[in-house]
């Protein structure tokens, strides 16, 4: 038959084949024939399709949406890769944000009003490619088709407004900031969780000793700071991010208790009960929709230089500077270390959480009441 490698002569010639079977059923003015033609040219069809895995790329009708396939494992809400049992708090937050994302990006397509990408898919399946695929695959062009229509519906659900509103634009725009910022609220608190549990797992390990490095002391400030010992406390205060530095050089004047751990003569860091604020509390209260005690003192201005952190400087520095202390108290923080500190020393949070200048904050209180003495142990 003249086969080489180079030509499909045997692909060739069932074509021309299939082909000539096709045509005599066509032209032929013989019903008999016709018919003859027809059953010929199906029958081959079918017996090839049978076969179709054999041939190159696994020709079969599902072949444009593979990947799509591929996706819907992890994006179908019936099929999602977080819908499995025992999941951890931090799965449950990253469904959250993974839910949030999808909306956002759902709302984001809804903006060019039914992208060309879906348009493309309205087209169905010609009813000659139903015949010769199997159940199964039957059932997942339906199930493709169906999601093309959920997709469609849920692009019309953002771009059609449910007000009176002549601009339509607007809406889709209102919803996805509000989308926006629900991804933000939850990252925020999966960042949250996540920083908790780091923090858990950094605490368990044991720490090594640094007292052969390392020989603060901490002391109560009982004189007005030089100009110097002024810049070294804003710098440890401005590499926390924490405060605004001009009102700490004031408040750091104004504090009614202010305690320093040096070593070698350099600060290493500080922190103080601030001068009354009742303003300033009244804010807080209403950030947090908490009560702050009346009277409280703020506990504040605490900052530890990034190389004596985790060593326990300050742990040391709120010990020394709450012992003696009566007055109820109060402190706001976003630092995972700072609240372990907080209850190790007798505070508990209050109220709910809210975003500040170094990250989602949170207010902590102690009641006003006589306390023992607590002196913090150093690394030994």
């Amino acid at each position: 038959m003249g086969l080489d490698d180079e030509t499909d002569t045997l692909g060739r010639w069932t074509s021309h084949y299939v082909a000539s079977l096709i045509e005599e059923a066509s032209v032929t003015r013989s019903s008999s024939v016709r018919s003859e033609a027809q059953r010929d040219a199906l029958n081959i069809i079918l017996a090839l399709w049978e076969r179709r895995a054999a041939l190159p790329g696994n020709i079969y009708p599902l072949k444009q949406y593979k990947y799509l396939l591929r996706i819907l494992a992890a994006t179908s809400p019936d099929a999602t890769i977080w819908g499995y049992s025992n999941k951890s708090n931090i799965s449950d937050l990253v469904s959250n944000v993974y839910r949030n994302v999808l909306g956002v990006a759902n709302i984001a397509l809804a903006l060019d009003s039914r992208p060309s990408l879906f348009e493309q898919k309205r087209k169905p399946a010609p009813d000659i490619y139903i015949t010769f695929i199997n159940e199964f695959e039957k059932k997942m062009l339906g199930a493709v088709e169906s999601l093309d229509e959920h997709s469609l519906a849920l692009l019309e659900e953002h771009t059609t407004p449910k007000s009176t509103s002549t601009k339509p634009r607007a809406n889709t725009l209102n919803k996805l900031l509000k989308a926006i910022g629900q991804s933000q609220d939850n990252l925020k608190k999966l960042s949250e969780h996540v920083s908790e549990e780091l923090f858990s797992i950094q605490e368990s390990i044991p720490k090594e000793t640094k007292s052969s490095e390392h020989e603060w002391s901490v002391s109560l400030v009982t004189k007005v700071l030089s100009e110097t010992e002024m810049k070294d406390c804003v710098t440890l205060l401005k590499d926390g991010e924490a405060v605004d530095v001009a009102a700490a050089k004031r408040g750091i004047t104004a504090a009614k208790k202010l305690m320093i751990a040096r070593e070698h003569g350099s600060i290493i860091g500080l922190a103080a009960i601030k001068k009354a604020r009742p303003a300033y509390a009244a804010k807080i209260a209403r950030d947090s929709s908490a009560i702050i005690e009346v009277g409280a003192d703020e506990m504040g201005y605490i900052a530890v230089s990034p190389k004596y952190r985790r060593l326990g400087v300050g742990r040391e520095l709120v010990s020394a500077l709450l012992d003696g202390v009566k007055a109820p108290l109060f402190a706001t923080t976003a630092s995972i270390g700072m609240k372990r500190i907080l209850e190790h020393q007798g505070f508990a949070k209050s109220g709910r959480t809210w975003s500040g200048r170094a990250g989602r904050l949170s207010l902590w209180q102690r009641s006003g009441t006589k306390r023992r003495s607590v002196v913090a142990s150093r690394p030994s």
